[in-house]
């Protein structure tokens, strides 16, 4: 009879023996694994939604039209990307509102019969959206004397949720930032933090996206002078961002003196509250703020003017180049007399592409915008 004997130390045995270890630290490790995934589901299923919320992924608002164009490939990405850097945190005493003029008829011509009294609202309230009116919203800041209110007007190739998510983060970087205290700024006064949005989707096709978005912009002008003129508060504060600059620009064309008499109608005045006005990377020209024909009535409402630039910010020059017209705060153009403005330039590698969000990254230019909107917390 034959005996055979186990030598462990033959390589055949010596790599099963290996594979049935590895095994068993597999099966190990993948109990762990398990057991943290379904704590970890736990927590987030008990875990605050009120950011998620606020910010609700890249669907629809509640009750809101969104009249969109179909998503770019990556926006999904960009978008969830964006959200997590959001702390969805609101100060008990602030408000946010949502106003969204994007279903409305794009002409300001009176044919058009759209009214600003027609824009969808919404109020950030007990957790959630909850649907409004602009009668209500123009309620609330006539009647309120201890909100200040603050005005942030999106800039172009913006849908729904990008100026939702835009909006919320502005608020963020710029009311609950640490460096406020750090620079020894005065807490901010309670607010009321108002996101215009307009439709300014992506159009395929720079030079084509740009002309349809200017005259957009430009129409955008008459739902803006509704809600200011419709304000009684003395004073309000807005924030313009690109070609939202060029849409609170065109507001303030349109409050003239209406009349029979030319000499009359000619005249400008100022139908709403005096604005604290701050525009970042402003798509507007600069030869409407001091020539003659343009009618602007800045001297009268604008009672400060911040503008905050970067010389190599890459779609300024490309507004420079297709509209032959320089950008408000570029090149030492001169505004109006009469005007108080202040004139910086910011400078960066991570700015020359547009985006709001490589502007507000920086503590001296988030800084710059408060004060701009907020003088009393220098």
């Amino acid at each position: 009879m034959i005996q055979t004997t186990f030598d462990p130390h033959h390589q055949a045995v010596r790599a099963l023996m290996d594979w049935l270890t590895f095994g068993r630290v597999i099966l190990v490790w993948s109990r762990r694994a398990f057991s943290s995934v379904v704590v970890l589901g736990c927590l987030l299923m008990t875990a605050p939604t009120a950011m998620s919320q606020l910010v609700s992924g890249y669907g629809s608002l509640p009750g809101f039209s969104e009249n969109t164009s179909p998503k770019r490939i990556g926006d999904a990405h960009r978008f969830e990307k964006a959200q997590n850097q959001l702390k969805g945190e609101i100060r008990p005493e602030d408000e946010i509102w949502l106003i969204s003029t994007r279903q409305l008829c794009q002409s300001s011509s009176a044919s058009a019969g759209s009214t600003f009294q027609q824009a969808e609202v919404a109020r950030w309230s007990d957790g959630c959206w909850q649907t409004s009116s602009s009668a209500q919203l123009l309620q609330e800041i006539n009647a309120d004397q201890i909100r200040s209110n603050l005005l942030f007007v999106h800039g172009n190739r913006t849908d729904l949720q990008w100026a939702n998510l835009r909006g919320v983060e502005t608020y963020e970087r710029i009311i609950l930032s640490p460096e406020n205290v750090c620079h020894g700024a005065e807490v901010a006064p309670p607010i009321r933090w108002i996101i215009w949005a307009w439709n300014s989707d992506p159009i395929n096709g720079p030079r084509l996206d740009l002309a349809v978005k200017k005259q957009r912009a430009i129409d955008q002008g008459s739902y803006l002078a509704e809600f200011f003129q419709a304000i009684e508060q003395p004073s309000m504060g807005v924030f313009a961002y690109s070609l939202g600059a060029q849409a609170l620009t065109s507001a303030l064309r349109v409050h003239r003196i209406q009349s029979t008499d030319h000499a009359a109608a000619s005249a400008v005045v100022c139908g709403g509250p005096q604005l604290d006005v701050v525009m970042v990377a402003a798509a507007v020209p600069t030869c409407w703020f001091h020539t003659e024909d343009a009618e602007m009535s800045l001297p009268a409402c604008v009672s400060r003017l911040t503008l905050i630039n970067n010389p190599e910010d890459r779609a300024l020059k490309v507004y420079q180049r297709f509209t032959q017209q320089h950008p408000i705060g570029l090149n030492n153009r001169q505004l109006a007399p009469g005007i108080r403005a202040e004139t910086y330039l910011v400078a960066g590698n991570s700015l020359d592409n547009h985006y709001l969000s490589r502007y507000m990254e920086h503590p001296q230019t988030r800084l710059l915008i408060r004060q701009g909107l907020l003088p009393e917390t220098k």
